[in-house]
């Protein structure tokens, strides 16, 4: 069906600028359907299929995390974080997150495959459907790369990975860079261990300004300096949540040039049948070479069933 995922592709600051007066209409129009599904309590459901369940589904929707509302008009659920599938578990920038790497990446079952996270429904499902996934959690500074604690979790550090170079097929970061201090060193590192033609497919807090929000630096004595109030995400393994040091800008995709990567592209979705409400994008990146047929779906795909 036509539309059922309406996507844009934007590759710089300077085209996202230009595409301003066709944004702001698109936009108007979407978040006036999604008013018309908020329901009237604190939980309300909104029908749509789940893309990973490959079935109808109840996507379940309340306000936790939602901001306060504007005077006069209704509160509005965050809906990058919620809308989650009662089979999968799966929230909304996950559910597109598969959708996406499936169709913008595509994979094969026996692709290699590393994430990183690895005690989330996520990860769960993408073991369940790719035979050489890894996924790892962050465990400390002083934990060897690559090596297992007593949970079986894997431990690595984004900045020193323990794979080898050229090993993976796909890597798949979703809400990590931010917490990561010297997220540049992460990205150079993502790009070493990326074989040629390999993808990379990032999901990052993100304001749509032209350079990266720095909330947060390391001072060379290893202490914290706050640039703004501290914020903390959800973390799997520390119940006191993990430090966000950056919100990025469009200086994104210019870090992501810089580590050698090609094809680097903000990718803007929506879709009401999907249940992919707001804002929503993620970032796509290549490493060069990799033959013919390594490049995947060209830039004049505009939507996917």
């Amino acid at each position: 069906m036509a539309n059922d995922l309406e996507l844009q592709r934007v590759s710089s600051f300077a085209e996202f600028e230009r595409l301003g007066q066709a944004r702001a209409l698109d936009h108007r129009r979407r978040v006036a359907v999604e008013r018309e599904l908020i329901g009237a309590g604190e939980r309300f459901s909104v029908p749509g299929t789940c893309r990973p369940c490959a079935r109808e589904v109840a996507f379940q929707v309340d306000f936790l995390y939602a901001p306060p509302a504007a005077p006069g008009q209704p509160r509005v659920p965050h809906w990058r974080e919620r809308l989650l599938c009662p089979k999968c578990g799966l929230n909304n920038r996950l559910r597109a997150s598969v959708h996406l790497f499936q169709h913008l990446g595509a994979p094969g079952r026996d692709d290699r495959i590393y994430v990183t996270e690895q005690t989330t429904p996520f990860f769960d499902w993408m073991q369940a459907h790719y035979t050489h996934v890894v996924g790892s959690e962050y465990l400390g500074d002083d934990v060897k790369g690559g090596s297992l604690n007593r949970r079986g979790l894997r431990h690595e550090d984004l900045t020193a990975l323990s794979f080898d170079s050229e090993a993976l097929d796909h890597v798949l970061t979703f809400d990590v860079l931010e917490h990561v201090p010297d997220y540049e060193r992460g990205l150079a590192e993502i790009a070493r261990v990326l074989r040629p033609g390999g993808q990379l497919l990032v999901t990052v807090p993100f304001t749509a300004g032209e350079r990266n929000t720095v909330r947060a630096r390391l001072r060379d004595d290893g202490t914290v300096e706050h640039l703004l109030p501290p914020e903390y995400h959800g973390d799997p393994v520390r119940t006191e949540g993990v430090l966000c040091y950056y919100h990025f800008g469009w200086e994104l995709l210019e870090a992501l040039r810089a580590v050698g990567l090609v094809d680097v592209e903000a990718v803007y979705y929506w879709s009401r049948r999907f249940g992919y409400f707001g804002a929503g994008q993620v970032f796509r990146a290549r490493k060069p070479g990799g033959g013919p047929g390594s490049d995947g779906p060209g830039p004049g795909d505009g939507e996917a069933g």
